[in-house]
């Protein structure tokens, strides 16, 4: 069953696993994914200790990284020592598609088998 924060993006709940190797993968990106896993605001130390459970680095080193990586900007917001998501938040939707979590909005246009005609032909 989807968490809230999913379900407002029209998602499925992600596995913090599957996006780790993924191009657009970072400290900040990851975090996102890990509090749509969730569901629920998580304390940093708590994304950390996720982190290491996906592989992604141990506890420390991470905790270090989610410190340095400006964790309260939007779609992020803080209360106390939580991290929560605005999931109606336009950023989040693009943080969605870029790490591949949702599909495109609009269908790509169609590719041509034809190739180009030289001017004069």
């Amino acid at each position: 069953m989807a968490n809230p924060w999913c379900r407002a993006l029209g998602i499925d709940v992600p596995r913090l696993e599957s996006v780790v190797g993924h191009r657009e993968a970072n400290t900040y990106s990851l975090m996102l994914v890990a509090l749509l896993e969730r569901g629920e605001p998580m304390t940093l130390a708590e994304i950390a200790e996720r982190f290491e459970e996906a592989g992604v680095d141990d506890a420390e080193s991470a905790l270090r990284s989610l410190k340095r990586c400006k964790p309260g900007r939007p779609p992020v917001y803080r209360e106390g020592d939580r991290y929560a998501l605005d999931p109606h938040d336009d950023d989040l939707d693009l943080w969605a598609f870029r790490l591949d979590l949702r599909p495109p909005r609009v269908a790509p246009p169609p590719r041509s088998c034809a190739a180009p005609r030289a001017a004069g032909q």
